[in-house]
Order: structure tokens, then sequence, then C-alpha cells
């Protein structure tokens, strides 16, 4: 697991959160010091992502924030520089703290730093001349022992599990009737499911455009696509459980009762697969991906298929999974 990336991903926002305060807090420099600045200041707050930035000498900023890029400060940085994977020159002044994630640090000879410097998974080199009044703290970053990632895997695992099996005890033929499409349909379920994949997300980004949508939008982007990713792994567990079984167990997998009304055992077995191969480096997490991607596509494709369907002068007919299996036998 990239523990690196994901320390950044946590510390984007709140280094923003971050900004905006420093942004806003007042100078602690002397008022003439101040009014020579601002004579030649480029921003109050300086934000790239995914671009550089540079404080030219004679330039001044109030803060520095640069998130996987470079940032070179040959001017003076009144309050505070930060650089997230990437790497911070410093050959001017920084009055603040300079903090690096993930990163590097160069302070030239003619480096000032005012503040503390400090150093989450970062290196730094430091030229003789270069002067810190604070002091340089180095943290090597969140790191969790083989308990604690053991702990972690099986917690998960009882999760989905217990997860499935409350999927297969209240919704058992809906839940079979989706995995069966896993397999039966892929072609249907791949095209529901990149359906969902991009139409998903452009419905939040298009609430947002809205004051009264983007409660909407968050509830998409936080409740509907983790609760759909979920419910689609277990479909995808189910249908890996189901295919076990009829390959290894195919008494166990005749059973209509077992496999059609409450798919306990291909729902347990198949998530429980699905979670040992998940601990294979490289292959665990892009497979979880797919596998609630491709489910979640089978629940999309079944509801379709299900709708009801009207032909002029002729009653209301229903056509499904079960209709479409019942035609083909």
């Amino acid at each position: 697991m990239h523990w690196r990336n994901a320390m950044t991903m946590v510390a984007i926002p709140f280094a923003a959160i971050a900004a905006a305060a420093a942004a806003s807090a007042p100078t602690s420099a002397q008022a003439r010091d101040e009014t020579r600045d601002q004579r030649r200041d480029i921003s109050d707050l300086l934000l790239r992502v995914n671009g550089p930035v540079r404080v030219a000498a004679g330039d001044s900023a109030s803060t520095v924030w640069v998130v996987k890029n470079d940032a070179t400060i040959d001017g003076t940085v009144r309050e505070q520089l930060m650089v997230i994977d990437g790497t911070g020159r410093v050959a001017g002044t920084v009055r603040g703290d300079v903090t690096v994630i993930n990163g590097h640090l160069d302070l030239a000879p003619s480096a000032r730093v005012g503040g503390n410097i400090l150093l989450y998974a970062s290196t730094i080199a430091r030229a003789p001349g270069a002067q810190v009044a604070g002091t340089v703290h180095t943290e090597t970053g969140i790191s969790f022992g083989a308990r604690a990632m053991w702990f972690l895997w099986i917690s998960m695992t009882l999760f989905v599990v217990l997860a499935g099996l409350a999927f297969a005890w209240i919704g058992g033929r809906q839940l079979a009737e989706s995995a069966a499409l896993v397999t039966h349909e892929p072609l249907g379920t791949a095209i529901a499911a990149l359906v969902l994949c991009a139409g998903l997300p452009l419905l939040a980004m298009g609430a947002f455009l809205t004051i009264v949508g983007i409660p909407f939008g968050f509830a998409v982007l936080f409740f509907v696509i983790p609760a759909l990713s979920l419910a689609g792994y277990v479909v995808s567990g189910t249908a890996l459980g189901r295919f076990a079984l009829e390959r290894f167990a195919p008494r166990a997998a005749s059973e209509p009762e077992a496999v059609e009304d409450h798919p306990f055992r291909a729902a347990a077995m198949g998530l429980l697969l699905f979670q040992i191969v998940a601990l294979v480096p490289g292959i665990g997490g892009p497979l979880i991906f797919l596998a609630g991607l491709a489910g979640a596509g089978a629940i999309a494709y079944r509801l379709w298929a299900s709708r009801p369907r009207r032909t002029v002068g002729a009653p209301v007919a229903t056509t499904g999974p079960a209709t479409m299996a019942g035609a083909r036998a």
C-alpha cells in the first residue's frame, strides 16, 4: 500500500484550509516592511496544483502552496511555504515556517528561514551559509505494523462478508439475478457499468452548478456512489462464489433455495475469495474497483431490463432477467 500517496491525499485539503487561514491572518512584520513588500507583492496567496511557482528576487508573497510541482523562492515569502509532492528551492527569504510533504527541500547559501522546517517523508539539502532560525523536524510518515495491517484486512473482510449475507437475506433473489447477469450478460453489464462510471460523477458535478442542487451533488458523491460500489462488490462476489460452487461443489450449487432465494454460501465464498486476492500487491486495488463497477453495472442493467414495457394495443408486459432466462430455457 502506498502510504506516501495516501498521506498526500489527506494533507491536501488540510493544506488548503491552513493556507486560507494564514492568508487572512495579519502579518507580524513592521509597518514599514509591510509597506515596502506590498509595493512589489505578487499576491497574498499563491496556490498552484500541477504547476510550478516562482517568487522572483525583489518580489514577495504572503503564503505559497504548491502541490505536485516545484516552488522556487528567490524573493520573500512573508508567512509560510508548503510544497507537497515536489521540490522547494529557497535562495531568498521565508519569514515563517517551511513544510515539505513527500518531496525535497533545497536551501541555497543565501537562504533565510525565520521559522521552523517541517519535513514529512521528505529530504533536505542545506548548503553552508543557509540560515534557519527555528528547528528542523523530520517525520518518516505514517506506518503500520504487520499486526495492524492484518487487523484491518480481517475487519474489512468481516464487514463485506456480513454485508453480503445481509444482502442475501433481504434481497436474495435480486442478488442472485444480478450476479447471474455478470456472467450471462457481460456486454449489457459492461455498458451499464461504463454509463454509471461516467454518468454519476457528471450528474454530481452538474448539480454543483446550482445552489439548490449542491446537497444532491454531495449525496451522489458521498452516499450513492459508495453504496452502489459496495452493493456491486457484493454482486460480483456472489457471481464468483456461484462459479466456485458450480465448479467445486456442484451438489450445493444445484440447490435452488440456496442459490436463488438466499445465496448465502455463494456470497460468503466469493467475497472471501475476492478479499484474499486483494492482498496481492498491484492487483488487489484494481480488482476491487473493477468488481464493484461490474456488480453495479449488473444491478443497473437488471433494473433497466426489468422495467415495464407497453406495446400498442397490448397489455403491460414485464421483461427482465427471469423472463429472459425462461425464454432461453
